[in-house]
């Protein structure tokens, strides 16, 4: 144990006497303490508070709203065909949320009850119906429900 701990010592004295104290720290006896996840945490965390120091500084005094799931709050699947046209596994992963949301209100938004929970400029549903060429895909539309509805609901989509 003696004999490693002086081969430490001794190269973390030639790492600090040919690139500094800062280097002969993360090279020799940080990885000797320290698992090597909390090892690359510290490195990343080290190089984004150099890099972004501005950035960091600029948005420190913020505060984040808490926002934990509470036993009530809803979850949301977006399938605009509905359930009925739901392809197997699409309808599989759908049955899976039910039978696990507990307590969580399931609502399933579709083109025919979209409207009960956010209101989307009719411009871009005439790119999504358009008369023979489609501007929007489904996807998009999907995607552009959710953005106003996580405002308004606070939710966190989920894809699949």
């Amino acid at each position: 144990m003696l004999k490693k701990i002086e081969l430490i010592l001794a190269e973390f004295k030639k790492c600090r006497k040919n690139w500094g104290l800062d280097f002969a720290m993360k090279k020799v006896i940080y990885p000797t303490f320290l698992n090597k996840l909390q090892m690359k945490h510290m490195v990343v965390l080290a190089y984004l508070k150099e890099k972004y120091a501005v950035v960091i500084d600029k948005y420190s005094h913020c505060t984040i709203p808490d926002t934990r799931i509470q036993p009530d709050s809803p979850i949301w699947v977006c399938w605009l065909q509905g359930e009925g046209q739901m392809p197997p596994l699409v309808k599989w992963c759908y049955e899976s949320v039910k039978a696990h949301s507990g307590s969580h209100p399931l609502n399933l938004v579709t083109m025919d009850n979209y409207t009960r929970y956010v209101t989307i400029p009719d411009y871009i549903i005439e790119k999504l119906m358009g008369g023979g060429f489609r501007i929007l895909t489904s996807a998009t539309f999907c995607v552009t429900i959710c953005l106003p509805t996580t405002v308004e609901y606070g939710l966190m989509p989920q894809y699949f």
